[in-house]
């Protein structure tokens, strides 16, 4: 009996869930073409997924596919218990947008590839704390990045940023952001919004001023910003409070 494309899809949403893979195999023990189709999505996804079987990855809480996939699959989306996502060191491109079904993620590592863009929808990824994209050629963000509210650290370093989307600011739990040898001249007002940010890193852009929002940073006590175009010292600066550490090297 051949199955339809609506038969196959349903059996592999189920086939692929942690919640019901176990029924999915009770399902096609009595039928020859749904254990036929289980074989080949097994195979299809352990090729896929180089080093983990079809239950490692299932029921995987961590995931490390560092220096080893070409691609990330979109059947990444149906790994919903997901907490910890590494793909650092290969040479990715983009995400696939089914990432954004993993709401149990807490920590997203891409570090050292060739993104150039995020999934539009990547602050559906409600749980996140973590997000390193350091080391990409990523020159813009999607603005429901603003939408990542347990966001702590915030990794955009050694890419070709000129701007923040404004909904940066709505990160009231972030206390690290890493924005260094990237193409900023300014950053944005509501970066003052960032009311539990500790450590800012922006050496090694073209900065030319701050924003005077910048005094709402009550927590901040790291500043690093050597390496810019100031030509003079920014005022704001004496307004943070909890200031310990300030780099200013090599400006004008």
């Amino acid at each position: 009996m051949k199955l339809q494309a609506s038969e196959i899809e349903a059996f592999k949403t189920m086939f692929l869930d942690p919640d019901t893979h176990r029924q999915a195999l009770e399902n096609s023990e009595s039928r020859p073409e749904l254990q036929q189709l289980a074989g080949t999505i097994t195979a299809t996804v352990e090729q896929a997924f180089p080093g983990y079987s079809l239950e490692q990855l299932i029921y995987a809480e961590v995931l490390d596919l560092s220096d080893s996939i070409e691609q990330l699959p979109a059947e990444i989306g149906y790994f919903k218990r997901l907490t910890e996502l590494h793909v650092s060191d290969n040479q990715l491109s983009e995400l696939p947008p089914e990432i954004e079904k993993l709401h149990n993620l807490t920590e997203f590592y891409a570090t050292n590839n060739q993104l150039r863009r995020l999934p539009p929808r990547i602050g559906a990824l409600h749980s996140l704390e973590y997000l390193h994209l350091a080391d990409n050629q990523l020159d813009q963000l999607p603005e429901t990045l603003g939408a990542l509210q347990r966001l702590e650290e915030l990794s955009l370093e050694n890419n070709r940023l000129t701007g923040l989307p404004d909904g940066i600011g709505d990160l009231k739990d972030l206390a690290r952001l890493y924005l260094q040898n990237n193409r900023f001249k300014a950053l944005p007002g509501t970066i003052g919004g960032l009311e539990g940010l500790e450590i800012l890193h922006a050496y090694g852009n073209a900065l030319t001023r701050l924003p005077e929002a910048m005094a709402n940073l009550q927590r901040l006590s790291v500043l690093y910003l050597s390496d810019n175009q100031f030509d003079r010292f920014p005022d704001v600066i004496t307004e943070l409070n909890c200031l310990e550490e300030l780099d200013m090297e090599n400006n004008q």
